[in-house]
């Protein structure tokens, strides 16, 4: 569910003052613009399944549709007993990148405050994008706690897969989930003005 309480309310009281002043178009100041993010990339569906659930890293990459500004991600999880580190990073090949140090944006989703459902992450100011970018959004908790992606198990998003980091690899390498399948998730961009 999309959410813009805290964008409009000024706008709407800015324009409720002028129309009560009545003040001429000479001395009238501009409302503000509000910037609405269009969706970009997705994969959602009616009936997810239920599915990894291991303390592992975890990603999902996504193809950029429109240029502009990445201002937002939403995925779905089904649990999560950890804080999760969240970020956004290149791929090579379709891959992501390895390095957790090479990221594009960083953030955390606290435990605490989460309720089963989409989880939204804002990226201020947003990440500029190019259309045919090939991105991932990645999840990396302590690597005791669990947290679940919700998404489905057959690949129905033909645009990225979805990648898990292991102990096998001392989570250090990326390797396609040993399943085909996609996260349910959306990408919100504010398109570039020719």
């Amino acid at each position: 569910m999309l959410n813009f309480r805290n964008q409009w309310p000024a706008t709407v009281l800015c324009l409720s003052i002028l129309a009560l002043t009545g003040c001429s178009d000479d001395d009238c100041p501009t409302a503000p613009t509000v910037v609405i993010p269009t969706m970009d990339a997705a994969m959602i569906t009616t009936t997810p399944d239920v599915f990894y659930g291991a303390a592992s890293d975890k990603s999902q990459v996504f193809e950029v549709l429109r240029t502009g500004k990445l201002m937002r991600v939403e995925f779905l999880v089904n649990s999560l007993n950890t804080d999760l580190q969240f970020d956004i990073r290149s791929t090579a090949s379709g891959v992501p990148a390895d390095s957790n140090d090479a990221v594009l944006f960083s953030s955390t989703v606290d435990s605490a405050g989460y309720t089963a459902g989409y989880q939204v992450v804002n990226i201020p100011g947003g990440l500029a994008v190019t259309a045919g970018d090939k991105l991932a959004f990645v999840l990396r908790g302590d690597h005791i706690g669990a947290f679940r992606f919700d998404g489905r198990s057959t690949n129905i998003y033909p645009d990225g897969d979805l990648y898990l980091r292991t102990s096998a690899s001392n989570y250090q390498t990326w390797e396609a989930a040993p399943f085909e399948g996609d996260v349910c998730f959306s990408t919100w961009v504010v398109p570039a003005v020719d």
